[in-house]
């Protein structure tokens, strides 16, 4: 249990937290009444993916705690760049922006920016464990 209060794996936990709270948040809103239930039910899926997403690497990140196996948080890098993938492609080009007047939202930029941080994070916790600044030692150095 000592390992939750380490600041990388809180730093983990609040970037997935922040990548939830943007999919609660909502992406975009719709200004055309024409299009806006299409594009809503579209979105919806996609945020719904999200927040998965994003509980998953959590639920990721708290196994690698508890179990102590830092090399676990290597699978939140897969998991987080594919969410980061999917939430960049979710924005529309300018000619659907102007058509359908689609405004970007808050909870855009908070999902892009947790699961940057969630896949940069796991890469650090993978490669260096919960102690970024701890020197490890080799079986040699003991000797």
């Amino acid at each position: 249990m000592n390992h939750f209060k380490k600041p990388l794996l809180i730093t983990a936990v609040s970037a997935g937290l922040v990548a939830i709270l943007g999919a609660g948040l909502g992406w975009f809103s719709v200004g055309n009444e024409l299009y806006k239930s299409i594009v809503d039910t579209e979105l919806a899926k996609k945020e719904n993916l999200s927040f998965m997403i994003s509980a998953l690497a959590l639920i990721l990140f708290a196994v690698s705690a508890v179990l102590k196996k830092h090399r676990l948080a290597f699978l939140v890098l897969p998991v987080a760049l594919f969410g980061l993938v999917m939430v960049i492609n979710q924005k529309p080009d300018a000619a659907i922006v102007s058509q359908l007047d689609i405004t970007v939202k808050a909870g855009y930029w908070l999902s892009m920016l947790g699961m940057l941080v969630s896949a940069v994070v796991s890469g650090i916790i993978g490669v260096k464990g919960f102690d970024l600044f701890a020197r490890r030692t080799t079986s040699s150095e003991t000797a």
